[in-house]
């Protein structure tokens, strides 16, 4: 828990309790996910190198299909399952809709001129342009 206080702080995510502790369930919950794919390769599998690389691809792979290195839509049909199987996307997905969820943003600059069409952006319609759906938040704690 300290160390998702500290980094919450830090990163200068939103100030209100319930927003705390989903970011806080989302954090342990990618942990443990992290920890039980891992630890299920080194059960299944004797050699130690073997492991280390298996862990290593796989990783890699759900950072991969998490949507955060590669936009989702620009993947093949026939590959676009395994996003699914991405413990990584349920917890960036979660994590943004904890956030921007119910935020307006302002388009305008310091001096007030408007930079972007249209001026006021509404933090759901920003979430469904990235393909997030809103309303699930409770469906990425339990991806």
């Amino acid at each position: 828990i300290i160390f998702s206080f500290i980094t919450y702080l830090a990163i200068g995510l939103r100030l209100e309790a319930d927003k705390f502790f989903i970011y806080f369930l989302f954090i342990h919950l990618t942990n443990l996910s992290a920890s039980a794919v891992v630890f299920a390769i080194s059960a299944a599998v004797k050699v130690a190198d073997v492991v280390n690389i298996l862990v290593g691809m796989l990783i890699i792979a759900s950072m991969l299909f998490s949507g955060l290195l590669i936009a989702l839509e620009s993947l093949p049909f026939w590959i676009t399952w395994m996003e699914y199987l991405s413990f990584i996307r349920y917890a960036i997905e979660g994590l943004a809709l904890n956030e921007i969820d119910g935020l307006i943003f302002n388009g305008t600059n310091s001096s007030g001129v408007c930079v972007q069409n249209p001026c006021i952006i509404v933090g759901s319609e920003q979430l469904t342009q990235l393909g997030y759906e809103v309303g699930w938040l409770w469906y990425d704690v339990a991806g």
